[in-house]
């Protein structure tokens, strides 16, 4: 009785937060006095965290083992492993169905399943054996994630908010459904078709766990343009976010050839406050077969957009590209606050001087993150030169602004010298300007799995136990001194 007393006091605020939907529902179960309590305070924000089950352990470890044994090179393995092929809300329990109708946000987690795999990818827990390790890629099947949102949409039917979150490796490709409805098509593209029939969906968010090979999700070029084309301009989406995306290239093409994600069709949708892209192509698709120019940053659409966060795919050519506006003449954006635009690419002029202008011409612009290989020189100087001479920016505005930059690597003694210049004129307007040299590159996308293990492997990936010394061999006793007469 003291506990449930505690739970109605404080157990929202305090444990609620901490737990699943389908731990809360347990913890119900588990103890008769919090049942009531708990059953009344059931969420409508709905968090369902994947776990990693006994027989994915087994089947990571068997397919870890079966490597190893006909493995004849050095190169580390990678174990392939799908994940069970079952609905992902087929587990919840009734009382929780009962009350599906006042749920309004609805969390997919894969946390747990990322950890297991960065846990035990080269490292030999699968294996047994310290002289063999694996790469462990877990694979989500656009079946089972298909399946998953056909019961969101039967079953949560007032769902608003929609996040699949830390998502293994995802193919989205088109195939043939055997469990179609009666006005479904079933040769069609699993996933965005569910996604089409969510009509009140205000938020999205489909994130992969990390940007790298092994937990990228890969578009057809037929899907992308059913996604952008099809899917979202249905649905009333006031935020979006779609991580980490690479599109799969022609029948025949290399994977070193897969392009980004082009940023143009996202930026037609009309009512989007919030947009986070990765990767995005850079160079608009009009230009894909003819010279490669610059990614047109065109806003007039979506006039309502606050914050736009947008990381880059480098071109496998090398070839120019960057990042500018329609014209001199472009209005700036009315609402436009945050721009955060991440992993640009080889050249010092990805960001052309106009876009600076146009930048120094948002009103509401409040804030600008920048990464990359080089400093953006031509673009940080029309930013300092518009702050100068602008006197919208440096008067009221510049108190403001600010302006982040993190580089790849140390900047060189010329970056330095302008970085510091940089610095000094927004210091005398009010302004801010931070620079700082952030994480390495992140991993190329275009890669196999099987290339980015072989660079991650470190010289003693066969021996966990190197830098020991003796103490391991003699099961931790430290062997004694040799005496003169040995």
């Amino acid at each position: 009785e003291a506990l449930a007393q505690f739970w109605d006091t404080l157990g929202e605020r305090l444990i609620a937060p901490h737990l699943d939907t389908l731990s809360l529902m347990r913890l119900s179960e588990a103890a008769t006095t919090l049942r009531v309590v708990v059953l009344r305070q059931i969420p409508k924000k709905w968090l369902i965290a994947l776990e990693v089950t006994p027989l994915l352990r087994s089947s990571a470890a068997m397919r870890a083992r079966s490597l190893c044994i006909n493995n004849s090179d050095s190169r580390t393995p990678v174990a392939d492993v799908h994940l069970l092929h079952k609905n992902l809300l087929s587990g919840l329990p009734q009382q929780l169905v009962n009350r599906a109708s006042e749920c309004t946000e609805l969390t997919l987690d894969f946390e747990a399943l990322t950890q297991f795999q960065k846990t035990c990818s080269h490292s030999s827990l699968l294996t047994g054996d310290p002289w063999e390790h694996v790469v462990l890629k877990l694979i989500l099947d656009a079946g089972l994630l298909d399946r998953s949102l056909r019961a969101v949409r039967h079953v949560l039917q007032h769902v608003q908010v929609l996040k699949i979150l830390n998502m293994p490796y995802l193919a989205l490709l088109r195939k043939t459904i055997q469990d179609v409805d009666e006005y479904e098509e079933p040769l069609s593209f699993p996933v965005l078709r569910q996604l089409a029939g969510l009509r009140q969906l205000r938020v999205l968010a489909l994130e992969s766990a990390r940007p790298h090979p092994d937990s990228i999700m890969v578009l057809s070029i037929g899907a992308l343009k059913t996604l952008t084309d099809d899917v979202l301009p249905l649905l009333p989406l006031e935020e979006l976010s779609i991580s980490t995306v690479v599109v799969e290239p022609s029948h025949g093409a290399r994977s070193s050839e897969r392009p980004g994600m082009d940023l143009g069709p996202f930026l037609k949708l009309r009512h989007l406050k919030r947009l986070r892209l990765a990767a995005v192509r850079c160079c608009s698709e009009s230009q894909l077969m003819m010279a490669k120019g610059p990614t047109v940053l065109d806003l007039r659409e979506t006039c309502q957009l606050e914050h736009l966060d947008i990381s880059f795919l480098a071109d496998p050519g090398g070839s120019p590209g960057g990042v500018t506006v329609l014209g001199a003449d472009t209005p700036a954006s009315p609402s436009l606050r945050t721009l955060a635009m991440r992993n640009l690419g080889n050249s010092p002029s990805e960001l052309r001087p106009q876009l600076g202008r146009y930048l120094s011409a948002c009103q509401k612009l409040q804030h600008v993150l920048l990464s990359g290989l080089h400093l953006q020189v031509d673009f940080l100087e029309q930013v300092v030169q518009s702050l100068t001479t602008d006197e919208a920016l440096s008067g009221a505005r510049s108190s403001q602004w600010s302006l982040e930059w993190i580089q790849f690597s140390a900047p060189s003694n010329r970056e330095t010298q302008l970085l510091n210049q940089a610095a000094a004129a927004f210091a005398q307007h009010g302004a801010q300007f931070q620079a700082r040299v952030g994480v390495p590159m992140p991993a190329d996308l275009r890669m196999t799995s099987e290339t980015a293990a072989s660079l991650e492997q470190q010289p003693t990936a066969g021996l966990s136990t190197f830098g020991e010394g003796m103490d391991w061999f003699l099961g931790g006793v430290v062997p004694a001194p040799l005496s003169v007469d040995q």
